[in-house]
């Protein structure tokens, strides 16, 4: 049996993943789209890799970090990058990354527009974040993700509303102003009075080292009429 006679890890590492233009690059709460891979190269010449979690607004802190030399990679729906090696994470260290996203998402004027039939619809305009020709494969899915929660994503929304499009109907949507209404099944609609938070997600046959990774919208918040 052996002692665990390691201090607690209280170091800080934090930052932003943005694109070339500086814009957030808008992942789901938790792992599932965008994340920071993390190899400890001040504990081991060959460590295992773990990861930190991406915000929704693409920016990301961790508290409860070792002092130590580590690699960094960001992975998530993007070009692939090597990430920073040789990052000395002592006190509050602050690491941001640019990367080139598949596809930017930016919300039209107006961004969404409630329906008399309890639907919603969400203007959007999606374009390539990438020049890269390897990465240039067509847009193969455009969803209207739909929550009762601020934490809307791929990983959190209603299926009764969310619109899907795929094929040809969401590669229309590449490089125009394009809008996609909610769904209203079974009965299911959005309530008068009540809070949604709405956003639009897209991705195509790549999806970079995260699976089924989608790019993001910012979430918008909707009060029902």
């Amino acid at each position: 049996m052996k002692v665990d006679n390691y201090a607690a890890p209280e170091e800080t590492v934090r930052g932003r993943i943005v694109d070339t233009e500086g814009r957030p690059v808008f992942a789901n709460a938790g792992s599932s789209s965008v994340r920071i891979k993390m190899l400890d190269y001040g504990y081991s010449d060959n460590p295992s890799e773990y990861y930190l979690n991406v915000g929704m607004d693409g920016s990301y802190i961790n508290h409860k970090t070792f002092a130590s030399t580590y690699t960094m990679v960001p992975q998530g729906p993007f070009v692939p990058v090597a990430g920073r090696e040789n990052v000395e994470v002592r006190g509050d260290t602050e690491v941001d990354f640019v990367v080139e996203p598949f596809f930017v998402i930016e919300w039209g004027e107006p961004a969404l527009i409630p329906n008399a039939n309890g639907t919603v619809t969400a203007n959007v305009r999606i374009a390539r974040g990438t020049d890269n020709p390897a990465y240039q494969g067509d847009l193969s899915q455009v969803l209207l993700f739909i929550s009762t929660t601020q934490y809307v994503g791929s990983n959190n929304y209603d299926t009764r509303l969310t619109s899907v499009l795929t094929g040809a109907a969401a590669n229309a949507f590449l490089n125009v102003d394009a809008s996609i209404t909610s769904t209203a099944s079974n009965g299911v609609e959005l309530q008068s009075g009540y809070t949604y938070y709405v956003r639009v997600g897209a991705r195509g046959a790549m999806n970079g080292e995260v699976p089924e990774a989608y790019n993001f919208s910012e979430a918008k918040k909707l009060v029902m009429p």
